[in-house]
């Protein structure tokens, strides 16, 4: 069974509001491997967030290798053509304003 689960990522992601995503992980083989018999560490353990508002995301994760081994890995991401049809929709909305402002009495 060791060697099966050595093969096998555990993962979970949790969405409890309509643009925050939580995220949890175990891998089993880097628990094995980087494990310190005498002391309780999170080797194998990965947790994050991601925060998703108007076609931008921005997340942030953190790794436990071992101890003094913890990555934190920050993310940005976002769709440029998303972002640009958002531009032209607000610029059109901005022209039927001035339109019905300037329009004759």
């Amino acid at each position: 069974m060791n060697n099966f689960f050595r093969h096998i990522i555990f993962g979970l992601e949790i969405q409890p509001i309509q643009y925050l995503y939580l995220n949890l992980g175990f891998n089993y083989n880097v628990n094995q491997d980087m494990r310190i018999i005498q002391k309780k560490t999170l080797a194998g353990f990965s947790y994050g967030f991601m925060i998703d508002i108007q076609n931008i995301k921005f997340g942030f994760s953190r790794t436990h290798y071992m101890r003094g081994a913890v990555p934190n890995y920050f993310t940005f991401s976002a769709n440029i053509g998303d972002l640009v049809r958002l531009n032209e929709q607000v610029k059109a909305k901005k022209l039927q304003t001035v339109k019905k402002d300037v329009s004759p009495k």
